[in-house]
């Protein structure tokens, strides 16, 4: 089924549900209100303060929960991707940075740990063959505990283990995308797309166990169990080095500070191996064989860091057209972090946590997404 053309913002919420009828019209008229006037103050979406002060009971309202609100763009998003051969999910991390308001509640430290805020992780579902935007899927949301001096001395072993790791949000992610999707069969190749932080062993595993194909990017230098060759290395970037290298890409750096704007000139290394377990792994936990593709910047300027990508695939990489695709998709991931419109074959549909990396108010921060039509 294809989604009908986006109109305005309250199209992509009409299949919400929120539990009660005059819940389900005002979430339409506050949806409306932010599509017309996304950039503009809460106050100033609505006509009179006797709107806006509707508009911050409805989202001050216990009864209206996030993903009840997204319920309606999400099945849209999955009608969209059900024409698509190969959609990528491209996660990422952000913060709702809420230190301007100190007396907002169930807030938690962000950053360096002075700022107060929310932690979320998108997923964003991108056609794989043309980058459109197709919308989001239910994203994963957490505060972080406060840091407690000498609480990991005093805790016992079982009590650290009761409190969620944050490595654990990747993998809900994963699951919730899968339960939002359905069963796996016919339809589009899901592949789940992420930068360092998503380099967690248990992610390979619990991409394969739902059906999800992956590019994710490594940072550890992980452990490799020995082969048949005495001369091969026994870790991952090691035995990288040893590897010919197979094709040639460019790269654009983008200017930041201290850091002028260039092309890199990158070498391609592809390698097939297998991860031996990290000790933190439970005992008998299975090693993991998956595809490495090294994108590694041949002679950098003085005083900067080679681009370097070790992007972990499960998909066989055999040629360097392969290679190239692959790069390709992970290259694709930034488009979570643009911050412009992004055009669709449906309306222009832009997807963002509102308020961006700062929120000016709670309000500003409620609805998961800003999705709007022009």
């Amino acid at each position: 089924m294809e989604a009908p053309a986006i109109r305005s913002l309250s199209d992509e919420f009409r299949r919400s549900t929120l539990g009660h009828g005059a819940r389900d019209k005002r979430l339409l008229r506050v949806s409306a209100a932010f599509g017309r006037a996304p950039s503009a103050s809460f106050p100033a979406l609505f006509e009179g303060l006797r709107e806006a002060k509707r508009g911050y009971e409805f989202l001050g309202n216990p009864a209206v929960l996030p993903d009840d609100v997204l319920y309606g763009h999400v099945l849209n998003t999955l009608d969209r991707c059900a024409s698509r051969a190969r959609v990528l999910l491209v996660m990422d991390m952000t913060e709702l940075d809420f230190t301007a308001h100190p007396a907002t509640r169930g807030l938690g430290p962000i950053g360096d740990g002075r700022g107060r805020g929310v932690h979320v992780l998108s997923v964003l579902a991108l056609d794989a063959a043309t980058r459109e935007p197709l919308g989001v899927l239910p994203p994963q949301r957490w505060v972080r505990d406060p840091v407690i001096p000498g609480r990991r001395k005093a805790e016992s072993t079982y009590a650290r283990r009761l409190r969620a790791r944050e490595s654990e949000y990747w993998l809900r992610a994963i699951r919730s995308s899968r339960a939002a999707i359905g069963p796996s069969g016919a339809g589009p190749r899901y592949v789940v797309v992420a930068d360092q932080g998503a380099d967690i062993f248990d992610n390979f595993a619990t991409c394969r166990a739902h059906d999800f194909g992956f590019v994710l990017r490594l940072f550890h230098d992980r452990a490799l169990l020995p082969t048949a060759d005495p001369k091969a290395a026994p870790s991952l970037l090691a035995r990288l080095a040893q590897r010919a290298v197979l094709t040639h890409k460019t790269v654009e750096v983008r200017a930041a500070p201290k850091r002028a704007a260039r092309v890199a000139r990158c070498e391609v290394r592809v390698l097939t191996v297998t991860l031996r377990p990290p000790q933190t792994q439970p005992p008998g936990t299975a090693a993991e064989v998956l595809t490495v593709v090294q994108v590694r910047e041949v002679d950098p300027p003085a005083g900067e860091d080679a681009v370097c990508w070790n992007l972990g695939t499960d998909a066989p990489v055999e040629t360097a057209e392969a290679a190239l695709q692959i790069v390709s998709e992970y290259e694709a991931r930034w488009t979570v972090e643009k911050d412009q419109p992004w055009r669709t074959s449906s309306g222009v549909l832009y997807l963002a946590p509102r308020g961006g990396l700062r929120a000016r108010s709670a309000a500003d921060s409620a609805l998961p997404f800003a999705v709007l039509a022009a």
